[in-house]
């Protein structure tokens, strides 16, 4: 109840506080796509297909990412007298792009949401933390267990044998932070991921934070609920009981299997599957917190954390959450190809539906990139680069008969000075030009 419709200072009754739905079947002059226009105005991308900057419905598209799209925005502006942990408005804004897929495969049973959170209030924003507060009630709510893996970043929960609700197979289901908050680290790389069409954003000397604490939310003496401030930040930091004093997982009341190797901050990090480590126990009813952070938000500035929900059902309790575990690896390797072409999930390239040059990646770079394009048909392709001065400097595909399907270049500007440069996709059909930053 901290959250409200709309931007910061934004009536929450304001008619354009709601909800922008668009599929990849809606086509430009749709009604889906004159709604957008709303949307782009409240902060939502779109891919400008005829480079002016300004959206129209008639020639861009929305950024639609998978095959539906749903986009809305809100923020932390509740009265204090009507937030029940009494904490003050930060002026947080979050711009929430949620999408999934229409497929036969794996990708068909996660759905991904972008949470852009933006600093509207003015003063600096120290220690936040991202987290998703999970109360799943898989079938039945009293015979559920909860895990987490911290190679995949992945909570979940899943039941003890049979259930009321799924009889003898019961699904799994977990939630992923695909991509973390960007921090402060020298020598990395962090990176924004948006999308075929919007590219990949790369920053250095930073990177990506991953699962930072998974957490038990139950009403008892040793852990608590998340009614009270104090607590829900234990809940958030993790490691903690409801006194503030750090978990023993040895003489820990919940789980069993703990020993001296066991990590406080990540409950029930064993594997299930196989019974090897610190496993949940008993079963009952179960709500969990995964979280990302702390980090750091500047006034005015903008942190992407972006998570998964899967859902995975095999022939038992303990097949799903194997089964599970595969898709999450298969979605966390689709977002990290920015799903262009989504290799792996159906043996081959993706179908493009459309001509569309990306962003290179990385970008900046030093002195390799990377360039993605798709093409509806076969058809002849050439793809040019050009420095400041429209000089030609490079030519990377001249003329070739290609294949319809998403198609990756590499570039090498080891024998070009750093600067800004544009690089050209000329077909019989279509023309696109984009800008890249090489820094040497």
């Amino acid at each position: 109840d901290e959250f409200q419709p709309g931007k910061w200072g934004m009536d929450p009754d304001d008619a354009r506080a709601t909800f922008y739905e668009v599929t990849r079947n809606d086509s430009f002059g749709s009604e889906a796509y004159q709604k957008w226009a709303t949307a782009v105005e409240l902060g939502a991308d779109f891919q400008d297909l005829n480079g002016d900057g300004v959206y129209d419905p008639n020639v861009d598209k929305p950024d639609i990412i998978g095959d539906k799209v749903i986009w809305n925005v809100y923020n932390d502006g509740t009265p204090v007298v009507s937030r029940s942990l009494g904490t003050q408005p930060m002026g947080v804004e979050v711009h929430q792009q949620t999408w999934a897929f229409d497929r036969t495969d794996s990708l068909s049973d996660v759905i991904f949401i972008r949470y852009r959170i933006i600093n509207m209030g003015g003063d600096d924003i120290n220690d936040l933390i991202a987290s998703c507060l999970m109360d799943p009630d898989l079938g039945d709510y009293d015979d559920d267990l909860i895990g987490c893996d911290t190679i995949l970043n992945l909570g979940f929960v899943y039941n003890d044998g049979d259930d009321a609700s799924y009889g003898s197979n019961p699904p799994a289901f977990g939630v992923d932070f695909l991509q973390g908050a960007i921090v402060q680290s020298p020598g990395d790389t962090a990176y924004r991921f948006l999308g075929p069409v919007l590219g990949v954003d790369t920053v250095y000397n930073a990177k990506n934070l991953e699962l930072t604490s998974f957490t038990y939310n139950h009403g008892s003496v040793i852990l608590g609920d998340v009614d009270f401030t104090q607590l829900s930040r234990l809940h958030q930091e993790g490691g903690f009981d409801i006194n503030g004093n750090p978990i023993d997982p040895i003489n820990f009341e919940y789980g069993k299997g703990a020993d001296s190797s066991s990590n406080p901050l990540f409950l029930f990090n064993g594997d299930p599957v196989t019974g090897a480590g610190w496993l949940d126990d008993p079963p009952d009813e179960k709500r969990f917190t995964v979280n990302n952070g702390p980090f750091q938000l500047a006034a005015g500035d903008t942190q992407d954390v972006v998570v998964a929900y899967i859902v995975a059902r095999g022939s038992d309790a303990l097949t799903s959450v194997s089964l599970l575990k595969e898709k999450d690896a298969l979605a966390q390797n689709a977002y990290n190809d920015n799903f262009a072409t989504l290799v792996g999930l159906n043996g081959g390239n993706a179908i493009a539906d459309d001509y569309a040059l990306m962003q290179n990646y990385p970008n900046p770079f030093n002195p390799v990139t990377h360039i993605k394009f798709s093409i509806k048909k076969a058809t002849n392709v050439r793809l040019d680069v050009y420095n400041m001065l429209g000089e030609k400097v490079a030519t990377l595909i001249n003329g070739e008969k290609m294949d319809a399907g998403v198609h990756k270049v590499t570039f090498n500007a080891s024998h070009l000075a750093s600067g800004i440069y544009f690089y050209k996709l000329f077909t019989n059909s279509f023309e696109a030009t984009k800008k890249m930053l090489l820094i040497k």
